[in-house]
């Protein structure tokens, strides 16, 4: 239809063109398959093709991943090049898949989050105005890298500038200084995440990934997000997802492909993937935030801001009623005044998909771990008042167990972790003292088997029928605390204080349950050597 428009003469020459393109790119491709070495003219021609067409279904583009991936330390004299990223992340959507297939990924000028609709001449103009003002940051934005709701990702073509052979930036769980190919493709996935979230927002039952972008739009302070990037939830699942992906690209993309030393070192690159996402995963452990100059917990840092949202900004509670009118996830965690509805715990299974905690819901955890510290009062009122089918006693169990050992998963990761792999990540605690959050950990899981096992007193003598430690059998209790004791007694190197102790053991030793006497003479023990002076054995029982 297009070249109807043209005269023939020039219909001719332009038909002649496309073919010898097309040639052009047989004959690179044909390069590609065989694994030759290609020129810069050629890897910069293929990519802007692949770019261009967007053909992410065919086999030149997916032949064209693996040779970027794997070919490079063999054609050292090619150089990066935006055309060549910009045919390379492209592609990722394919490889995140989750619903992004269809995402796009696009280099751009990275000064505004209206890029797009920015051309050359005038980005030059407004940047000229800046400099004779001698302005900074006021009309543009230095937006390195970004997603857009669910409908592209910018990224900066200042962040091109690295080699294609490296891959340093598989040695640390957060980066932004160490660049390379690994380095963009994390990036990416990262920010696919966020679309990913954008669009789970929406679910109607609880899932973590979409209610954590709720709590982030209901905080709606930028200077917070700011200030405590690193710390939001929507950050943290975006990094450990991004490197769950990576993993996969590696293995798809090079362990399957490469053969002898050159696949023993993709296994290696798998297993860095493999350790930084544990990283990532344990920074939920000592993640605070800042808030009136204190530390608090990433989540009841963003719970204080958003119900104090309702006292401090005009139209919020606006605000708040068309977000719960919209999202039936928030419907089942607030009440539309804006109140936390602690009966949900009784009511859904927001912590996991079953009873092993081995599928621990992230948000809907700390979510419950929050209703059981600052609503526990609310939830025993109901426990005591309402008419409460078996069923509804099970899903307590269930989310209270999930609760802490959640908290222990935490805690178990950090403890494999070298700490180094922190140094970019943005937080607001000393590592130094990192012995302090395995304290305050144990205090949280032994102060969560304490209303675990006050709550079942209760529900035996309400409703003497239902087989209540059938969902909380005492013995996952002892575990974790156990497990907990553990941490702490390591991350102490083996000396303890009693008064830091002293709380819990004397809560334990005032409940008259037979579980929590047990704890509390098994750690009091420790603090009495037997007469050839060696702790008791806590950790196997």
């Amino acid at each position: 239809k297009i070249l109807s428009y043209y005269n023939e003469n020039s219909r001719n020459k332009i038909i002649e063109l496309i073919s010898q393109n097309e040639m052009k790119i047989e004959y690179v491709a044909k390069k590609i398959k065989d694994k030759q070495k290609l020129n810069q003219i050629e890897m910069d021609f293929i990519g802007e093709y692949l770019y261009t067409r967007k053909d992410l279904d065919s086999d030149l583009y997916d032949e064209y991943i693996e040779y970027l991936m794997n070919e490079m330390n063999n054609n050292p004299q090619i150089s990066n090049s935006p055309r060549i990223i910009a045919a390379f992340i492209a592609y990722l959507p394919k490889v995140f898949g989750e619903g992004c297939e269809n995402s796009r990924i696009l280099l751009t000028n990275g000064y505004s989050s209206k890029t797009e609709t920015l051309l050359p001449n005038v980005l030059d103009e407004i940047l000229k105005q800046e400099e004779e003002k001698n302005i900074k940051n006021k009309t543009i934005l230095n937006l390195r890298m970004y997603s857009s709701k669910d409908k592209y990702i910018s990224i900066s073509e200042k962040e091109l500038h690295f080699p294609l052979t490296s891959d340093n930036s598989l040695d640390i769980s957060r980066t932004s200084n160490i660049k390379d190919l690994y380095w963009i493709s994390m990036v990416s996935f990262h920010e696919l995440t966020h679309q990913k979230q954008t669009r789970k927002m929406k679910a109607k039952e609880f899932d973590s990934s979409g209610f954590g972008m709720i709590i982030k739009q209901l905080v709606n302070n930028q200077n917070d997000f700011i200030m405590n990037h690193d710390s939001y939830e929507t950050e943290i699942e975006a990094d450990e997802n991004a490197w769950n992906k990576m993993y996969d690209f590696i293995y798809k993309f090079r362990y399957k492909k490469l053969q002898g030393a050159d696949k023993d070192y993709a296994l290696t690159q798998m297993k860095k993937c493999k350790t930084n996402k544990e990283a990532v995963y344990s920074r939920r452990t000592f993640l605070t935030k800042r808030i009136n100059n204190s530390n608090d917990n990433y989540f009841s840092h963003d719970m204080t801001i958003i119900f104090n949202n309702f006292k401090t900004i005009p139209g919020y509670k606006e605000y708040f009623t068309k977000m719960w009118e919209s999202y039936p996830m928030l419907q089942i965690m607030f009440t539309k005044e804006g109140q936390l509805n602690t009966a949900v715990l009784l009511n859904e299974n927001i912590t996991s998909k079953d009873y092993t905690g081995l599928d621990n819901n992230i948000l809907g955890s700390e979510i419950a771990n929050y209703i059981l510290d600052q609503g526990y009062q609310s939830l025993k009122k109901h426990i005591l008042n309402d008419s409460l089918t078996e069923e509804q006693i099970r899903k307590l169990m269930i989310n209270i167990y999930n609760s802490y050992h959640l908290y222990k998963l935490y805690v178990q990761a950090l403890s494999n972790v070298d700490l180094s792999q922190y140094k970019e990540t943005k937080h607001n605690f000393n590592l130094d003292n990192i012995r302090e959050k395995y304290l305050e950990k144990f205090k949280q899981v032994a102060n969560l088997v304490y209303k675990e096992r006050e709550l079942v007193s209760i529900i035996k003598n309400r409703y003497p029928s239902y087989n209540v430690e059938q969902y909380a059998n005492p013995k996952y209790a002892v575990w974790n605390y156990n497990d907990m004791f553990k941490y702490l007694y390591e991350a102490s190197s083996g000396v303890l204080d009693y008064e830091e102790l002293n709380n819990i053991i004397s809560k334990y030793e005032t409940s008259n349950d037979e579980v929590l006497l047990k704890l509390a003479q098994q750690t009091k023990s420790y603090f009495k050597p037997d007469e050839n002076n060696i702790a008791p054995n806590l950790f196997a029982l």
